[in-house]
């Protein structure tokens, strides 16, 4: 499992593209995936992938975390063209969102 969410995390990050990790920026990023990667087992490899995502996350405004929360309960109660809707808006006000254009990628 463990190795699994590692594999599939350093690959999505691997395939992002220019355009989708225009906002990832953070100087903690860098290390973050280096501890992510030399983790000792799944316990210690969840807590750092928190840290990852909540750093993919962050918005500046809370209208862009408001939306991305209701984006994220649209898709998982099935609710996919609200959730579409929701995301189109983010990626068109906010291009630097990587975490925006990831999920409505999804």
């Amino acid at each position: 499992m463990f190795a699994n969410r590692l594999i599939t995390l350093v690959t999505l990050f691997a395939l992002a593209g220019p355009l989708a990790i225009a906002d990832q920026t953070d100087e903690t990023l860098p290390e973050l995936f280096t501890e992510l990667k030399e983790a000792d087992n799944a316990q210690q490899a969840l807590a750092i992938e928190s840290q990852i995502w909540k750093i993919w996350y962050e918005r500046e405004d809370s209208e862009g975390g408001d939306n991305m929360s209701a984006a994220v309960e649209a898709m998982t109660s099935g609710r996919y063209t609200i959730a579409l809707n929701l995301l189109n808006g983010l990626v068109e006000t906010h291009p630097d969102f990587a975490e925006a254009w990831n999920r409505r990628a999804t």
